[in-house]
């Protein structure tokens, strides 16, 4: 019978830091946040695509909500919204999604969710929330 070897736990704490820190992305207006598995699990591509744009597209989509949640969104070109969530305690990702504009407009009013950023709604304009003058 072949011997099996145990493994300190100490090098398990060592892999799941490592772990913690691939999962990690700096979301800008809000930090390092925790990746969960939710969100690609129930909603694939577009639950990526909502976390590259939060990622990538600065901090002019942050939203404030009393419901302890940071609301991040993003509007591409006109197409649907992408939305990050994310947990204020600990910074964890609850879940990413893309929506239709007015859901996304809705549920953010109907949070009492807070821009932080701007002075405007960037849903309710064009050119991802910039109104054209």
């Amino acid at each position: 019978m072949a011997a099996t070897r145990r493994v300190s736990p100490v090098a398990w704490a060592a892999l799941f830091a490592l772990l913690a820190l691939l999962f990690r992305v700096n979301v800008p207006g809000i930090g390092e946040v925790e990746l969960g598995e939710h969100a690609p699990r129930k909603h694939g591509a577009d639950a990526l695509a909502a976390r590259d744009a939060a990622v990538t597209s600065g901090p002019w989509g942050v939203y404030d909500c009393p419901d302890k949640l940071y609301k991040v969104t993003h509007r591409p070109g006109g197409r649907d919204c992408l939305v990050l969530i994310v947990s204020k305690a600990g910074l964890r990702e609850k879940t990413a999604f893309a929506a239709k504009r007015d859901y996304v407009q809705r549920m953010l009013e109907r949070d009492g969710c807070v821009h932080l950023y701007r002075d405007t709604h960037p849903l309710l304009g064009d050119d991802y929330g910039r109104d054209n003058d």
